[in-house]
């Protein structure tokens, strides 16, 4: 497993990126031997680095969205390159409009963006690398259905039980990728359930 705290879409071809993404993932790439490959981003890139870019930039935040989008499609087609992949939705946004608890909650502030708006864009964010996915036959779970509570804003089952955390509650969240992960596995390498 390769996981880069902090790395966003936008910085994966900075090569002046702090995380160093970029070569990081095309490095794991290169060296793995796992016969599947699964990707899923954090919630930053929707929830707030393309807000901030838009208001820093003064850019259209579809605009934006649409950078994004674009940099996760190369990141999946050099993923493809390797071997068979599954791309997983990113998670919504958990932080409120009223969190101040955090560095991660002072940061967002910094947007104007409201919890909703990150929402919808995350959804939009998801529908469309789905509809990518689709089209190139690539193996896709959106898991924004299941993750909403009834206020359309993510469930507070999923809400992490530290207010300073803006990750999904762990539990939760692998309760929910093994009822919808491990069938689209065991049907790619059909196995019997």
């Amino acid at each position: 497993m390769v996981s880069v705290e902090g790395a966003t879409l936008s910085g994966l071809e900075n090569p002046n990126s702090k995380t160093q993404a970029g070569p990081k993932f095309q490095h794991a790439l290169s060296e793995t031997k796992a016969s599947l490959i699964v990707l899923c981003l954090g919630e930053v890139d929707a929830g707030f680095v393309i807000w901030y870019r838009a208001e820093k930039n003064n850019i259209h935040v579809e605009d934006a969205a649409q950078r994004a989008v674009e940099n996760y499609c190369k990141l999946i087609e050099s993923a493809l390159q390797k071997n068979q992949v599954i791309v997983i939705s990113t998670p919504l946004p958990t932080l409120r409009d009223d969190s101040t608890e955090g560095a991660i909650a002072k940061a967002r502030a910094e947007i104007k963006a409201t919890q909703q708006q990150r929402t919808a864009l995350t959804s939009k964010f998801n529908s469309q690398i789905q509809q990518w996915c689709q089209a190139k036959g690539i193996s896709y779970l959106n898991l924004d259905e299941f993750s909403k509570g009834s206020d359309g804003l993510v469930s507070n089952l999923l809400r992490h039980p530290n207010p300073r955390n803006h990750h999904y509650n762990p539990k939760q969240y692998c309760k929910l990728l093994a009822n919808h992960l491990l069938p689209i596995v065991n049907k790619l390498f059909k196995y019997e359930e």
